[in-house]
């Protein structure tokens, strides 16, 4: 039986003040995971971990209407044990996510933002999040409300858990901030005072916003011996987890995103999406010194790999005769790759767009070596066939010429009867003997 549960996370916000806040909240996660696993990696020089943003556009569709489309890839490496990594391929480990989250007419239309999960390793692993919101004077814990508008059939198998984000849960471990507590930091700015156990009566009381997220969660892992209990692992770390810590600092961080529209939203998404492929490409891709090509242009040229090979080998021969096999030089057909520092997300928008056409020069130069080093190669290898031809053409002028030699004991040589060519290579290496 697939489990299916709902969570509910009762919030000190408005509708539209969620929807800002949970897309700030979400970009602002996966930046400060980015950068913990970038800091990681340059210590242990492991990472295998974070959030690599694919599409976020704009859609239309029938199934899930008109609104706003993501696409991710969650990398889930850093996430487990290594015995578990060594075992398993990469694709395994990283999860695909696509998001569709309608416009606000579209949700009065009774389209819910609706989430997927799928892993390229399990085809029978199947994961769905659809989201809506509720607020006004009704019971939030009250387990027969039905705002996704279930079936009988579908009520019997849903369970409700809740989530108190002011609440403190054993998987924040013990260096989770202050500032990020929303039972000790409120937003003065929105009048939002910090959480107390009874805040929701108290928030009402004054006349403050208090809305519900409602989360349905789906899991399916489709695997006889291990569905119930991989299902329940999933729910539990995979989503209500994940759930807890993704709402609990939303009430802190919202004095950076109070006021903020949804463009400036997709302003900061965009920020992070560069922020997170600058600091992926910062820990790949860096040049090796090792002989006369460099890594770059073996990538270039892989269809010759066997001749470039023999080169390179050849040349690590030299510098061994030579004594300068550790001699530090740069190679002359290395392609230099610009070094720049990831800029954060907050980053003012001068400095995000410097950084761009920075990049982008930098990145035209690069693809002029490259332009370069290919029409080199081109005309080295055209040399070389041009040498070939030559000696081809060499060879054979030697030949016609050496047959048409005569020999003067043509009537002493052995088997004649392929004429005076016929031993004229016996001949010639025959001079110097004597009779």
């Amino acid at each position: 039986m697939v489990l299916s549960i709902e969570y509910r996370i009762p919030m000190p916000l408005c509708k539209e003040e969620y929807e800002i806040g949970q897309l700030y909240g979400v970009a602002r996660l996966s930046a400060k995971e980015g950068e913990e696993l970038a800091k990681k990696k340059g210590k242990d020089g492991e990472s295998g971990g974070g959030v690599e943003f694919l599409d976020n556009e704009a859609y239309t569709d029938d199934e899930h209407g008109s609104g706003w489309y993501t696409y991710k890839i969650i990398h889930l490496a850093n996430k487990l044990p290594g015995w578990i990594k060594t075992m398993l391929p990469v694709s395994s480990l990283q999860l695909r996510e696509q998001c569709w989250i309608p416009d606000p007419e579209y949700k009065q239309q009774g389209f819910h933002q609706t989430t997927s999960y799928r892993c390229p390793m399990f085809d029978q692993l199947t994961m769905s999040v659809r989201t809506t919101l509720s607020d006004g004077d009704i019971d939030f814990e009250d387990s027969n409300s039905n705002v996704f508008g279930l079936t009988e059939e579908e009520l019997k198998g849903r369970k409700v858990e809740m989530i108190r984000v002011e609440e403190v849960w054993d998987c924040l471990g013990p260096e989770q901030p202050d500032e990020e507590n929303p039972a000790k930091v409120g937003c003065p700015k929105a009048e939002r005072p910090p959480l107390g156990p009874d805040w929701i009566a108290s928030y009402r009381a004054a006349g403050r916003p208090v809305m519900c997220v409602h989360k349905l969660v789906t899991c399916s892992f489709k695997y006889w011996g291990v569905q119930d209990r991989v299902e329940a692992l999933m729910q539990r770390k995979g989503f209500m987890e994940i759930f807890y810590k993704m709402h609990r600092p939303m009430l802190p961080w919202m004095t950076e995103w109070y006021g903020m529209t949804k463009d400036d939203i997709r302003v900061y998404e965009e920020r992070t999406r560069v922020f997170l492929e600058q600091l992926r490409e910062s820990g790949e891709g860096e040049p090796t010194e090792e002989g006369p090509s460099s890594q770059s242009t073996r990538a270039l040229v892989a269809g010759g790999g066997a001749e470039l090979g023999s080169m390179e080998q050849g040349s690590s021969a030299a510098r061994a005769s030579t004594g300068t096999e550790g001699t530090e030089r740069e190679s002359c057909w290395s392609i230099s790759v610009p070094e720049r520092e990831p800029l954060p997300p907050n980053a003012p928008i001068a400095d995000i767009i410097e950084a761009i056409l920075k990049r982008q020069n930098a990145m035209d130069q690069q693809q002029q070596q490259i332009s370069h080093h290919v029409a080199v190669l081109s005309k080295y290898l055209q040399y070389q066939q041009h040498l070939v031809q030559e000696t081809k053409d060499t060879c054979g002028q030697v030949v016609t010429a050496a047959s048409a030699m005569p020999q003067p004991n043509a009537s002493r040589a052995e088997g004649t009867s392929q004429g005076n060519g016929g031993n004229v290579f016996t001949n010639m290496f025959k001079f110097g003997n004597k009779e």
